[in-house]
Order: structure tokens, then C-alpha cells, then sequence
């Protein structure tokens, strides 16, 4: 595939400073096109990001970009076309799957109490991907694909993620299984815990240091994020009943998922991946998915992938997809509406994902397995490399872990 030189617009670029502090640049010469000005102008940090990340991929594979607002931006790596372009359309047809990345889950304040499990809504960006990859996936059928899934995932946000582990502590000392500790409000947890000492929470945590050490980790983390004495039992149990308060029961791939169902997408092609917390393991769980044949097709050269994300967060999408999918696999990346409520904002997100690209470009880079099995498994290493920050739990995911407090949970 040839090479494009990476556009820089009248040979302004961002530097380090720029890019992750004000928006401010150097002036525009005045024999540029009006048009392109403005173009650059509003999307200043969109372009210096894609600038970065393509220069930052691979070169070894296909990959073409549709971008959200059409641009003239040559850019290295990639191909740049429109959403009715030809090469999109030879991509649907044989697609495996359109992904769907969500972004963080946001607990909803105003939820029905008489549904304590539902206590959380999808964000406006993710509704734009679900929306963008439902007509991907409408088109592909069309176009006589009768097998592309839609695969959404999505990620908790990780300073939810204690709670998440932290559960078990609080069904041992409520005296209800775990698994229905997301069915019980706050109102209600309250009465179940009004008759019991106070200290349960220390006495049951101190328990799971042997039954489960996540568990265990998780309670004491929640203690020091919230700055408690854990010798004073009342304020270990308001702090922990605040946690669970704002605690997400429902993933929002779950409702990416029923979003889909309203956008047309049958049941049986819409398969959720639910136990992401980041983009890295959003793209990592997809793949180990994929080469264990959870969703029906193996990685191939004939198999394409589409990914979609929003405007702000797809440059950064496609440079961990490059370094995670096998380098034979064509991709598509789609850009959606990021669904933010004016250009600043958008400047603002983009800023955050060019400085969070920054700091972690070197992070996968030399990341290289004998095999791609022997691949997935040094990229879990590197990204699951300590939930906890402590050796002697490692993280592995979140779908393990999951498992793992659900074993414990059923041996006691």
C-alpha cells in the first residue's frame, strides 16, 4: 500500500506543549484556501492526533479510514475515503464483525428506585457508535453478508472497579448470595445491615484475605480512596454504602447491546463484550474472543474487521487495534458523531486522547509473541499488569476475575 506524506497544514503543527495545553498555533498562511482554514481550525487537535497515530502504525496491513467530517488531510499508513466508497463496500461483504467501542458508563442519579439494577444510562457518544454501527451492519446484509456480527464494548470507568471486587464483602455481611447484591438498594441494603454490628465490614473483609485476596485488596483500597479509619466501623460502612450507591449494576454494553435491538440488529448477531475497563482491553478481550472462536469466524485476510468509534476517540482506537489485531487482518475504521456538545469540547477530548496516546505509545510497541497465541498473551501480560499494583494479585481480566469471585462465592 503506498505511503501519503503526513499532511501539516502551511507546515503548522502542535508541539508537545501545544497539544496538551492551550489550543493555541501558529498563524495560517494567507495563500491557503479559506475553506481549509476553517477545516483545520475547528479540528486542529482531531488532525495533529491523527497525525501522530498514523505515523506511530505499523505499515504492514490494509487499513482504511472514514473519517466523520470528509477532509482533504493526507495522512501515512492509512487510506482516507468516504463512507460510499468502494473499498468500505468490499469490506462489508465479507466483514466477521462490525465493533462497537463505547466509552466510560455513567450512573444515572434520576434511575427508578424500583429497579436499583438499572441505575445507569449510556452516554451520548455511545449511542452515536451504536446508531453509526447499525447501519454498517444493515448495509452489509445488503450487500449479501449474511454472517457480520455486532460486537459492542464497552469499559467501567476504574475507579468503579473496587466496588466490583469489593462485592462479596458487602452480600457476607448483608447474609444475601453476591449475585443479588445488584438487585438491592441502597434503602434496602441499609435495612438488612441495620441490626448488625457495624464492624461486620472489618471482620468480613479480614475473612477474605484468605477466601479471596481481590476482595480483600478491593474493600481496603475503597477505605484509603475515601480516606477512612478502618478502625472506626461507622464511617467503614458509610463510606462503603457510598460506593455502592454510585456503583454502575448495568454495563453499558448491555445497553449498546439493546440499542442495537432498537436500531434493527437481530438478537443472535449482537454479541456484547461486557469485561472491559479501558480501550486496551476493549480491542484485547475482542481479539481473544475472536482467535477462540467465540463469535463464529477466524481472523483471516478475507475477513475484515470494521471498528467504530467517535470523532475524539478512534485515532488512538486504531493505533491499539494495529498493535493488537493479527497484521494480515484488513481494518476499517468508521468515525461516528462524537455526540459532544460544542467544538471546544471536542477540542478538550481530543487534547486528553493526544496526550493519552503521548504517554503510551511506547507502551505496546515492542510488544512481539513467537506466535499470535504466544501474542495475546504477552499483550495481557503488559496491559493486565496489576489491577491492583500489587505482585501477587495480577490482574488477568476482568472476565477471570469475574469468574473467579463467582467460584469463591459458590464454595462458601
Amino acid at each position: 500500500m503506498p505511503e501519503r506524506d503526513t499532511f501539516h497544514h502551511g507546515n503548522t503543527v502542535l508541539s508537545e506543549g501545544q497539544a496538551t495545553g492551550s489550543p493555541e498555533q501558529t498563524s495560517v498562511p494567507n495563500t491557503a484556501v479559506q475553506e481549509s482554514d476553517r477545516q483545520y481550525e475547528d479540528y486542529a487537535f482531531h488532525h495533529q492526533l491523527m497525525c501522530e497515530v498514523t505515523e506511530a502504525l505499523g505499515g504492514k496491513r490494509d487499513i482504511t479510514y472514514v473519517p466523520f467530517v470528509p477532509d482533504s488531510f493526507g495522512y501515512n499508513n492509512i487510506t482516507s475515503v468516504d463512507r460510499n466508497n468502494a473499498a468500505v463496500k468490499e469490506a462489508l461483504k465479507t466483514a466477521g464483525a462490525v465493533i462497537c467501542v463505547g466509552r466510560e458508563i455513567v450512573v444515572d442519579p434520576n434511575h427508578d428506585p424500583a429497579f436499583p439494577e438499572r441505575n445507569t444510562t449510556d452516554t451520548a457518544s455511545a449511542r452515536s457508535n451504536v446508531a453509526t454501527s447499525s447501519e454498517l451492519f444493515h448495509e452489509a446484509c445488503k450487500l449479501g453478508n449474511e454472517d457480520v456480527k455486532v460486537i459492542p464494548t464497552a469499559w467501567m470507568h476504574n475507579r468503579y472497579i473496587d466496588m466490583m471486587f469489593a462485592l462479596p464483602v458487602l452480600a457476607e455481611a448483608a447474609g444475601v448470595n453476591v449475585e443479588d447484591v445488584t438487585h438491592i438498594s441502597e434503602e434496602q441494603m441499609l435495612r438488612l445491615l441495620a441490626d448488625k454490628d457495624l464492624g461486620i465490614f472489618n471482620e468480613v473483609a479480614k475473612q477474605m484475605q484468605v477466601k479471596s485476596k481481590l476482595a480483600h485488596q478491593a474493600f481496603h483500597n475503597i477505605m484509603a480512596k475515601r480516606g477512612v479509619d478502618a478502625d472506626n466501623n461507622y464511617e467503614v460502612a458509610k463510606a462503603f454504602l457510598k460506593e455502592y450507591k454510585s456503583y454502575p449494576r448495568t454495563g453499558e454494553s448491555v445497553l449498546m447491546k439493546e440499542s442495537a435491538l432498537e436500531h434493527g440488529v437481530p438478537a443472535d448477531r449482537v454479541i456484547e463484550e461486557p469485561d472491559s475497563v479501558d480501550t486496551n482491553t476493549n480491542l484485547l478481550n475482542v481479539a481473544t474472543a475472536i482467535e477462540n472462536g467465540v463469535y463464529g469466524f477466524e481472523f483471516s485476510e478475507e475477513t475484515p474487521l470494521v471498528i467504530v468509534a467517535g470523532q475524539d476517540h478512534l485515532p488512538r482506537t486504531m493505533w491499539i487495534a494495529d498493535k493488537i489485531f493479527p497484521p494480515n487482518v484488513p481494518l476499517v475504521f468508521v468515525e461516528s458523531d462524537a455526540a459532544l456538545p460544542d467544538k471546544e469540547t471536542l477540542h478538550d477530548s481530543c487534547n486528553r486522547e493526544l496526550a493519552s496516546f503521548r504517554k503510551g505509545r511506547e507502551w505496546l510497541r515492542n510488544v512481539q509473541g513467537s506466535d499470535y497465541q504466544d501474542h495475546l498473551e504477552k499483550l495481557e501480560h503488559v496491559i493486565g499488569g496489576g489491577y491492583f499494583g500489587n505482585e501477587d494479585i495480577p490482574r488477568k481480566n476482568l472476565a477471570k476475575l469475574a469468574k473467579e469471585i463467582q467460584e469463591e462465592a459458590a464454595a462458601r
